[in-house]
């Protein structure tokens, strides 16, 4: 009978076996899933930090150009009546406001958002340093002057005079 009873232990071993081995093989596909999902977890947390990292650098450069452009939103807000009063203002602290010989309205369409007023401005007699700092005074003046077109004729019967024409847009936001 020891041959029966061995027999029957054997029996008896192979199930527990058989457990065994399907507890090891459960526990080795488990470890396995766990290391492919650990695995993409930390691809998926390398692609979020460089996308953390891209959209720090982007939120950086909008704020760059934002505080670059927050003069000139100032200027678009900043109140006054028209054109022709700004470009007096700025001739006036140049010191040639009595070489303005015409200041001449002109329609000028508005775009999305913005109302625009021109003028043509004619200043006969006055020298490039004296033009340099008109324009100086319209491009640091409390509103958002440009000039459209701007023409230079020296005169030839005295030296170093000039006579200018410009057109000179005020750009202002619309309210509403």
């Amino acid at each position: 009978m020891t041959g029966l009873s061995k027999m029957a232990g054997m029996a008896r071993l192979k199930p527990l076996h058989v457990k065994l081995g399907a507890a090891v093989i459960a526990l080795l596909v488990f470890m396995g899933l766990t290391l492919a999902v650990n695995g993409k977890t930390g691809q998926r947390l390398k692609s979020l930090q460089n996308e953390a990292a891209s959209f720090d650098s982007a939120r950086a450069e909008y704020e760059s150009i934002r505080s670059t452009l927050e003069p000139y939103e100032r200027k678009l807000l900043a109140p006054v009546a028209s054109a022709s009063e700004a470009v007096q203002e700025a001739a006036s602290e140049a010191g040639i406001k009595k070489n303005l010989s015409a200041l001449k309205p002109f329609a000028e369409p508005a775009s999305k958002g913005f109302r625009k007023s021109g003028v043509e401005v004619k200043i006969e007699g006055i020298t490039l340093n004296e033009l340099l700092n008109l324009i100086y005074r319209m491009e640091n003046h409390a509103n958002l002057l440009l000039v459209k077109d701007f023409a230079l004729k020296t005169r030839f019967g005295s030296a170093g005079l000039n006579d200018v024409t410009l057109q000179v847009v005020l750009v202002t936001k619309e309210n509403g």
